[in-house]
């Protein structure tokens, strides 16, 4: 092996530096864009919350038109006779 001097211990310190400096810029800007994804989701959350709601709505209201028709098809005599 050959002799390690100063300034070779010194230049890899650079390099490492370097490295370290551009990894750091690299997962700041992961951090951006991971923080962008989770009020995406978040986004998302509350719009599939509200859409929850929405056909809850839509159920509660087809469930009481169908009773309805049910009572008027009794009253006229039509409709289909359960088995």
């Amino acid at each position: 092996m050959g002799e390690i001097s100063l300034d070779m211990i010194w230049k890899r310190l650079e390099e490492m530096q370097a490295d370290l400096k551009a990894a750091r810029t690299d997962l700041t800007g992961i951090n951006e864009k991971l923080g962008g994804i989770a009020t995406t989701f978040v986004g998302v959350q509350r719009d599939v919350r509200s859409l929850q709601g929405t056909v809850a709505t839509l159920g509660v209201a087809v469930d009481d038109h169908t009773h309805r028709l049910d009572r008027i098809e009794q009253r006229l005599g039509i409709g289909v006779t359960p088995n």
